[in-house]
């Protein structure tokens, strides 16, 4: 049970609000580009693979981090996974704050976000 604990942030600086990008990063910003465009309320990105769409995510990513609630709780195989939710907007970290992955709550791809 000790897995699917949840710990809730009481303060923004609780954990690391720091993002990092692993080697796979822009095949992550591809597939989801067009999710975090539609979920922050963007009109358009640059094209993902040009450094300013990365760039243009990168500030979306961490803005997400920065100014959302952030928890601790497992995903998949992470039994320490950050979760930062501004929204509908989700991004999903390792406990050293390397991007994992981008979920939209509103299509119930995040329901272990309990609220």
């Amino acid at each position: 049970m000790a897995d699917l604990e949840v710990q809730t942030v009481s303060s923004p600086n609780s954990f690391p609000q720091t993002v990092s990008y692993g080697n796979n990063y822009l095949e992550k910003f591809r597939k989801h580009a067009e999710q975090i465009r539609r979920t922050m309320g963007k009109k358009e990105i640059a094209k993902v693979s040009s450094a300013q769409g990365q760039e243009e995510i990168k500030i979306l990513i961490e803005e997400i981090v920065i100014t959302g609630e952030t928890r601790q709780q497992r995903y998949m195989s992470i039994a320490d996974a950050l979760w930062s939710r501004k929204g509908d907007a989700i991004v999903i970290r390792q406990s050293n704050g390397e991007f994992v992955t981008f979920l939209e709550a509103r299509k119930g791809a995040a329901l272990a976000w309990i609220d």
